[in-house]
């Protein structure tokens, strides 16, 4: 008993390795959480997510692993945890196969292998750096012409986005424009949610080093607005993400939405904290070879399974309207 806790207490020592052992439990809940939700969009299609019970289970799942998250900001860096959610993936692939029933193909295969070799090597390169900041510091990083500049851009984009679903949801279509509406749907809804979630894991960052290492600034205005902000972020991710998952296959929607989580996460980090720029350039290169491999491995996984799923809706769309006409 004595050597397992002696093993226990070294290895949350090394603190990278437990915020990377964080990380990966985090990237498992949060994979199951989503597809639990598919689960439940499955068997009850027609009620609204927050009244379906799988959902909500999803969600508690996926608030651990946030919560899992949230502690592993504390001991890593923000672009090392955000790449372990490539290592998820491995298991969405089992869950939709074995669980979900959904068709799973060599390419897939392919895909999940070049996201885990891409996770391996962005975090074996990343900044393996725990660094900590001061109160004025964290206040000055937020008001960075080059972060104010990224963080509204993005938001106007955001914003756009999801206007234009809004707009989609309001017009009955025809059948050929129906599927082209649903195509850049299906990617808006990723989109949001992604690129929303990133926005949730800075402020997450934000937040845990004014509670860790600041507590005297704890309910004053900048620790409320950025609270806000990261609650704000967590609810709409979760709210796009619901609704992708309702009419997309679980294999597409959680891929596309990885993909712009860590593309924003890492940028965002980035910019934010500064963390690539301790980066010699062999290991800048390397991060960032890890990381076009992690997308490239997404953008195979996703292209496939949408691709697929398009056309089995045009063809089930295109029985229904020839039965249609003949009565």
């Amino acid at each position: 008993m004595i050597e397992y806790l002696i093993i226990i207490i070294t290895i949350i020592s090394m603190h990278v390795y437990f915020a990377i052992a964080l990380g990966i439990i985090s990237s498992l809940c949060s994979n199951f959480g989503s597809n639990l939700q598919k689960y439940g969009f499955k068997n009850n299609y027609y009620i609204n997510y927050w009244q379906n019970k799988y959902w909500l289970y999803g969600l508690g799942l996926n608030i651990i692993g946030t919560i899992c998250d949230f502690i592993a900001l504390g001991y890593a860096a923000q672009s090392i945890i955000v790449c372990l959610s490539g290592f998820g993936l491995v298991s969405n692939l089992f869950f939709n196969k074995y669980w979900l029933k959904e068709d799973i193909k060599f390419v897939d295969v392919c895909g999940v292998l070049l996201i885990s070799l891409g996770s391996i090597i962005s975090v074996s390169y990343g900044n393996h750096n725990s660094n900590h900041y001061n109160e004025s510091i964290i206040i000055n990083y937020y008001t960075k012409p080059s972060f104010i500049f990224y963080y509204t851009l993005t938001l106007f984009v955001v914003g756009l986005i999801a206007y234009k679903i809004n707009l989609n949801n309001q017009f009955n279509l025809s059948i050929h424009n129906y599927m082209i509406s649903k195509i850049y749907q299906s990617l808006y809804l990723c989109i949001c949610s992604g690129i929303l979630g990133g926005f949730s894991i800075l402020h997450g960052k934000i937040l845990l080093e004014l509670v860790l290492y600041h507590k005297k600034v704890i309910l004053s205005g900048f620790f409320i607005f950025i609270f806000i902000q990261f609650m704000f972020y967590l609810i709409t991710q979760q709210h796009y993400l619901a609704h992708a998952l309702k009419d997309y296959d679980a294999k597409y929607v959680i891929p596309v939405f990885n993909c712009f989580f860590i593309l924003n996460s890492v940028i965002a980090g980035a910019i934010y904290f500064e963390e690539l720029n301790d980066f010699t350039f062999i290991q800048s290169i390397l991060f960032i070879f890890g990381l076009i491999t992690i997308l490239t491995g997404v953008k195979l996984l996703s292209a496939n399974n949408f691709i697929n799923e398009e056309n089995h809706r045009y063809s089930l769309l295109l029985d229904s309207t020839y039965e249609n006409n003949l009565i």
